[in-house]
């Protein structure tokens, strides 16, 4: 499954996530963008305290999953309902590759971001 609001993901990645799942050692794959940073949630730290703020590259990352792609298994999708199971491969991808456009603001940061690979400026 690959949603088109998710305009940057690379062809390797779709192939990593597709290979994944046919070695049979995951039950599913999906494209994730890696977060270390301070995360807060209901206005608490999430992943650190406050008298012992780590450095960012110390922190154990986070994954927010992308919008795609998604691999994974019939049997997945009638087990859990949806498109992950109980063993994903999470395939880390680029700042570039987690654009996602939902609003026109996502839409123009990422044409700014095509152009500039159109004048050869960023590689995607």
């Amino acid at each position: 499954m690959f949603h088109a609001t998710s305009p940057f993901i690379t062809r390797e990645h779709l192939i990593e996530c597709i290979d994944a799942v046919k070695s049979g050692r995951y039950s599913s794959a999906f494209c994730a963008k890696k977060l270390q940073n301070f995360m807060w949630y209901d206005n608490k730290p999430l992943n650190f305290t406050l008298d012992s703020a780590p450095r960012t590259q110390d922190m154990k990352p986070y994954y927010c999953e992308l919008s795609a792609p998604y691999v994974f298994r019939r049997e997945v999708f009638y087990k859990y309902g949806g498109r992950t199971g109980d063993n994903p491969y999470i395939c880390e991808s680029t700042e570039i590759e987690a654009i996602d456009i939902d609003f026109p603001e996502d839409f123009a940061l990422a044409n700014a971001v095509y152009m500039a690979m159109l004048r050869g400026e960023i590689k995607s």
